[in-house]
């Protein structure tokens, strides 16, 4: 009998801890980063490129009544967390005209910095994508970092430059709202707590069954 109880703690135990193996580092997974839509702010039409991270462009949609002002004005646009070469260096050159070939006359659509939205100098601080085809959008900062135009300066802002990707699924655009796919780190709130709360009363109940299986 005692060989018996004994088998069924040890067996108890070791389920518990692989179970619990398993299982957590999943939980945790899933609760930290979950799959949700951003919202672009407007669409504009790039006129004049003015270095490699920096442009004018004319805005001729807003998809937030906050920059509502901004509508069929012309803007400068400053790309957000990134530093092209200066003018008049080579790199600074190759830069801007890198850009240039890639936007001028193009739309582009703009993930506005709702923090700030302005830098010191006036510029519209902004992740600016371009449509690419009919499913991607291509993440203009990061592209200029990807090829060697631009290197990345993590500014504040609402930005996470870490978490950027080069292409980024475009999910719906009409006259009121322009959405793109994104995966972000969300708050884990107390759902993080109740993970720990499971994992600690199962190490408990495994140590528990651990001390009686001794004393037999």
């Amino acid at each position: 009998m005692i060989t018996t109880l004994r088998t069924i703690y040890r067996s108890l135990i070791l389920s518990i801890l692989v179970a619990f193996s398993i299982l957590l580092p999943t939980a945790l997974g899933q609760i930290s980063l979950e799959p949700s839509g951003e919202y672009l702010e407007a669409l504009a039409i790039v006129t004049r490129v003015i270095d490699g991270d920096t442009f004018d462009a004319k805005v001729i949609a807003i998809y937030k009544d906050r920059y509502s002002n901004m509508n069929g004005s012309i803007i400068r646009v400053r790309l957000a967390d990134i530093n092209a070469p200066e003018l008049g260096t080579p790199e600074g050159d190759s830069s801007r005209s890198a850009l240039k070939n890639l936007l001028e006359g193009r739309e582009v659509y703009l993930d506005i910095d709702d923090l700030y939205v302005y830098d010191r100098y006036g510029r519209v601080v902004a992740i600016t994508y371009l449509q690419i085809n009919s499913t991607h959008l291509l993440n203009i900062n990061l592209w200029l970092v990807t090829n060697g135009y631009a290197s990345i300066i993590d500014y504040p802002n609402e930005f996470k430059p870490h978490l950027w990707s080069l292409y980024i699924a475009y999910i719906t655009q009409s006259k009121e709202s322009a959405v793109i796919s994104d995966t972000r780190p969300r708050s884990l709130g107390g759902e993080i707590y109740l993970v720990m709360l499971i994992a600690i009363l199962g190490i408990l109940v495994a140590i528990l069954l651990y001390i009686r299986l001794r004393g037999r």
